[in-house]
């Protein structure tokens, strides 16, 4: 008795039916109908992957969908109909095909709108939990308040898919970790599958199949819904109920082979790329017990989640009779009936004891060729060896999810353990050792992380990067080197501060540049991107939060940035005024030379103490320094005189003043090096140490309760550089040129345009416009414009000359032909105009005082050409004054060649995961080359 098994999401790889397309006749007759309908060619899609688009459910799910069924052709060419049928989550509609509910285009219409669907769901995310039933998986999340977490796929007893909103699967993992769980590995997914947050998706897709009629089934059909076959009667109806609610339904995987297991099927046949829920199928055979009805009934009620791993949780624990059992009959609420549970048997077998690693056919080549390098020729070494130094030797091989501590049990046990499952075939004294002894470990170790979940992200793939948890007094010490992931980058209190993902910032570009639109994609994707509110109007500033507030969840994060403005300090208070009201609880406050009233109130309004003792400071300020001592007033508590002049104004309370001594304005310090716009050069490899020690200094100093953190920023485009920031003690990494060359930034797409060809020496330094006189600079975009020079002849000019009379004639026409295309006076006009409204004494000043007028309307220059370039305007195209850094430059080599080389394609919140993720992988193979064991760093 056969039952073919077809996977869902995850299994996807590039090359996925090669052979299939040609060799199956009916896909022939299909594939233009295939083409006409989705709009591209799933040959294309599967076979060369052009757009890198395969890992994207909306595309990812038809191909599977297609390249299982042709798998399915083939197997029935070659063999026999199988006695049952079931498939993981996206897997389940070609056991319907197989099934004869539909034909093979209508189930690719339903798999067409399904992927389309959740692909468009971006609430939440999830987790896969490795090592830890689901009970006290249940019951570690509800004793933490954790009840928004749900089980999403029962994967394994002992690996569990949870999912739920970001903030609390962020807060799951440690949770989890300390109830005793493996691994805890955040799942790179856009939204929470098989979760109630699913629910729009799961009404719409309802809404979609109304006109569908589906007909009987031929073969029985497992549902991941509840684990049983799908009911008989009312076919139509009842798949359309299956179907939807297995959207928001947990995957019953363990439970849907366990029945079939104990309906006494055996043979269980992968239809489909890969071998994932092959190794589930092992993994549950040797965890659990079959699960055998006694009584079936016909509609069977659907279990809840509850109920269901309640069950898996009691099948786990392993029997130590060495007789077969008698059966273990429980009484199965949830279907009325009585199900009986056989235990395994386990048996006495003798194990031969070859110590020669070539005799044994199950090491494996690869694994023997490593080891024999090592020095490693007998399982006696290898049961020698500690886990620690095989962790490292396997990593730097490129194994990044073998369990050494299991490789080397595994050893021993085939060295002089007495007993084996008898799930095992049996072995016979002085006999080779089956392939399952040693190379099955591997395969289930990559199966746990490959298998962890089906429904993947807008990159919807598992991480295939393992990270390894600290010790939590349930496992053994982390080894050598624990593998990095994109989420464990960083600091693990900044990201739970502020509800994040990932340790990654977009910052402020001025002028709305960093959009609404921007924050709102940063938030939504588990990242943190702070409004570009430099130069705009308090109205706009409202409108922009309002629209970033009523768009985001309440648990999505975003930020506001606060400029300095020592000329007009009624702004910078203003905003703050602003903030407070709508409660912001994010600012990046930039271009601070020294602390002042309104940024000290933003910070210490609503601090308190709470009843254990410890104080809560609702509102965060990430200082952007690139001067240590800047970074200094920043680490250190509100200047008092500050403090008491608010208390005295009734801007803060007393107790709020008296808490000001015990925290420092900032907690999040991010040194920015040479940057896009306003920049002092700095040099991340100088200023990272001196910071960090700063801030040690600074910590040691004032006893603050909470650590300082330091980031990075400036220069931050490619994997490497990520990776360099981290590596000099980056605590979260903040991005800017890069992300103004995307959908999302304020910038006009001409800009943009510019902006995407350009490389690393495309960048120079300009006066910057707001501190002109001061001789500040600016990091700006020097190809294909002449901003730049034109600029610094502009400040050279003001150097040199007392007033615009004593410039030359010449010089005189071609600033104004040329740079201004008006005369000064027009340009004197407009200036004053809007002076008069903002700051009349800088129009008095200016009628005394000539050379501060020629530096006013020198500075209408600065203004001008930014307009020029946010609009995109045809009239002056090479005077666009445009930030940027050669980080920009390093980012579009790297993805040259790719789909991300087109702007049009870069969307901020992808640019963020994938520099993360690419990042984790980069340092894995750094970390391996460093050790001496690793292949040469430039792969």
């Amino acid at each position: 008795m056969t039952v073919y098994i077809f996977p869902g999401q995850g299994s996807q790889e590039q090359g996925m039916g090669q052979a299939l397309f040609d060799e199956v006749a009916e896909f022939t007759i299909w594939e233009p109908e295939i083409e006409a309908l989705l709009g591209y060619s799933i040959r294309q899609l599967c076979l060369d992957n052009p757009h890198q688009q395969l890992k994207q459910t909306q595309y990812t799910q038809p191909a599977l969908y297609v390249v299982n069924a042709l798998h399915y052709l083939k197997a029935l060419a070659e063999g026999q109909k199988p006695d049952y049928v079931a498939g993981h989550s996206l897997g389940e509609y070609n056991a319907l095909l197989a099934a004869g509910a539909f034909d093979f285009m209508t189930g690719l219409k339903l798999v067409q709108k399904r992927g389309e669907l959740m692909a468009q769901s971006r609430e939440g995310s999830m987790a896969a939990v490795i090592g830890l039933a689901p009970e006290p998986m249940r019951e570690a999340l509800q004793a933490n308040g954790l009840t928004g977490v749900e089980m999403a796929n029962y994967n394994a007893p002992s690996q569990t898919v949870i999912s739920g909103p970001a903030a609390e699967i962020s807060r799951a993992e440690a949770v989890l970790n300390e109830a005793g769980a493996r691994l805890v590995i955040p799942l790179q997914v856009s939204a929470a599958f098989h979760s109630q947050l699913m629910v729009p998706a799961a009404e719409r897709f309802a809404d979609f199949l109304t006109p569908f009629e589906f007909k009987a089934l031929k073969i029985p059909v497992i549902a991941n819904v509840t684990a049983r076959p799908y009911p008989t009667a009312n076919p139509t109806e009842t798949i359309k109920k299956m179907v939807v609610e297995q959207i928001t339904h947990p995957v019953q995987w363990t439970d849907s082979i366990r029945y079939l297991l104990g309906k006494g099927e055996t043979e269980f046949e992968e239809i489909g790329p890969g071998a994932v829920l092959t190794g589930l199928v092992r993994r549950i055979r040797q965890e659990a017990t079959p699960l055998i009805d006694i009584e079936e009934t016909a509609e069977i009620d659907h279990p809840s989640a509850d109920e269901r791993s309640t069950e898996v949780a009691s099948s786990v624990t392993p029997t130590s009779a060495t007789m077969q059992p008698e059966p273990v009959v429980q009484e199965n609420e949830t279907h009325h009936q009585e199900t009986v549970t056989l235990e395994p048997a386990v048996e006495e077998v003798a194990i031969g004891q070859p110590d020669n690693l070539q005799q044994i056919k199950g090491i494996g080549p690869k694994l023997e060729a490593l080891l024999h390098e090592k020095g490693i020729t007998t399982f006696s070494q290898l049961s020698a060896l500690s886990h620690h130094q095989l962790d490292a030797w396997l990593q730097a091989a490129g194994w990044h999810m073998i369990d050494a501590a299991n490789l080397v049990d595994q050893a021993g046990q085939l060295m002089g353990t007495s007993t084996l499952p008898a799930t095992a075939e049996p072995i016979a004294a002085g006999s080779v050792v089956d392939e399952a002894a040693v190379e099955d470990k591997i395969a289930e170790a990559v199966a746990e992380v490959e298998t962890a979940t089906d429904e993947a992200s807008a990159n919807d793939e598992i991480d295939t990067i393992d990270r390894v948890p600290p010790t939590n007094g349930h496992q053994a010490a982390a080894p050598f080197h624990a593998q990095i992931t994109a989420e464990s980058l960083g600091s693990a209190t900044f990201k739970a501060d502020y509800g994040l993902k990932y340790a990654y910032i977009a910052g402020a570009m001025y002028k709305g540049i960093a959009s609404k639109e921007l924050v709102v994609a940063m938030g939504k994707a588990g990242m943190i991107g702070y409004l570009g509110t430099g130069g705009m109007s308090p109205a706009e500033i409202e409108a922009d939060l309002r629209y970033i507030q009523s768009t985001l969840d309440e648990d999505q994060a975003y930020g506001m940035n606060l400029l300095a403005n020592l000329i007009q300090p009624e702004i910078e208070a203003q905003t703050v005024d602003l903030f407070l009201r709508y409660s912001v609880r994010h600012i990046e406050a930039a271009a601070y030379m020294q602390m002042t009233p309104s940024l000290v109130r933003y910070r210490l309004t609503g601090i308190r103490r709470n009843p254990d003792g410890t104080i809560t400071v609702p509102n965060y300020v990430l200082a952007k320094v690139s001067r240590p001592e800047v970074a200094t007033l920043f680490m250190q508590p509100a200047p008092q005189r500050y403090v008491d002049k608010l208390v005295e104004q009734g801007q803060l309370t007393a107790e709020e003043a008296e808490l000001s001594r015990f925290v420092p304005m900032s907690e999040d310090i991010c040194v920015e090096a040479d940057s896009g716009g306003h920049t002092d050069q700095g040099v991340a490899y100088a200023l990272m140490p001196a910071m960090r020690s700063l801030r040690n200094e600074m910590m040691a100093q004032y006893n603050y309760a909470k650590p300082i953190r330091v980031g990075a920023a400036g220069g931050i485009g490619t994997p490497e550089a990520a990776a360099a920031a981290f590596m000099l003690g980056a605590e979260f990494i903040l991005t800017g040129s890069i992300n103004q060359c995307t959908v999302e930034a304020g910038m006009s797409a001409v800009v943009k345009d510019m902006l995407q060809g350009i490389n690393v020496q495309d960048t120079t330094y300009a006066p910057a416009g707001d501190m002109f006189e001061l001789g500040a600079k600016v990091q700006v975009l020097r190809r294909g414009v002449f901003f730049p020079a034109r600029a610094n002849k502009l400040y050279a000019l003001y150097q040199q000359y007392n007033s615009l009379a004593e410039i030359d004639a010449k010089t005189q026409r071609q600033i104004q032909d040329k740079y201004f295309k008006r005369s000064f006076d027009d340009v004197w006009a407009e200036t004053k105009a809007y002076y008069q409204r903002t700051l009349p004494a800088e129009v008095e000043m200016a009628e005394r005082n000539p050379k501060h007028k020629m530096a006013l309307i020198f500075r209408w220059y600065f203004v001008h050409s930014t307009r020029l370039a946010m609009t995109g305007s045809d009239e002056q195209r090479v005077d666009y004054q445009v930030h940027c850094g050669p980080a920009l430059g390093a980012f579009n080599q790297w993805v040259k060649g790719t789909a991300l080389e087109d702007w049009h394609n870069r969307h901020v919140a992808e640019i963020g995961e994938k520099l993360m993720q690419e990042t984790a992988a980069l340092l894995n193979r750094r970390f391996a080359t460093l050790s001496g064991n690793g292949v040469n760093g430039s792969h």
